[in-house]
């Protein structure tokens, strides 16, 4: 969860550049998302920061009830999400431009960030 604080700096960093954060609660990896939807919320938004427009539903991320968003990227970019923080990078046009895995943190991120925003 140390990923969360770098994300969300992140977020606020290229914002007015037109980046825009969504983060998808899934508790299908290690049961690490047990709680109702006001825990997850009171974990990410009042411990964290996190602007609460920027936090989904909890959903499955594989399997048979996988969300519409993750149907779609693993559509663009295939294969099942292996943990918690993948990170999807869709474009302005709609088109899922990236995809990286939990272990790339946000510091190994904003170079690309930056040259997909145009910066």
């Amino acid at each position: 969860m140390a990923e969360v604080p770098g994300l969300i700096a992140l977020g606020h960093k290229y914002a007015e550049d037109g980046l825009q954060l969504l983060f998808f609660p899934c508790n299908q990896f290690c049961d690490e998302e047990p709680g109702s939807a006001s825990d997850i919320a009171e974990f990410y938004v009042d411990q964290h920061g996190l602007p609460a427009s920027w936090l989904m539903a909890r959903g499955n991320v594989n399997g048979a009830d996988t969300q519409q968003a993750f149907t779609f990227f693993k559509s663009e970019l295939p294969g099942d999400v292996d943990w918690n923080f993948n990170k999807f990078v869709v474009g302005r046009n709609g088109q899922c431009l990236a995809r990286f895995a939990q272990k790339v943190k946000p510091p190994q991120l904003e170079e690309k960030l930056k040259k997909w925003l145009g910066k």
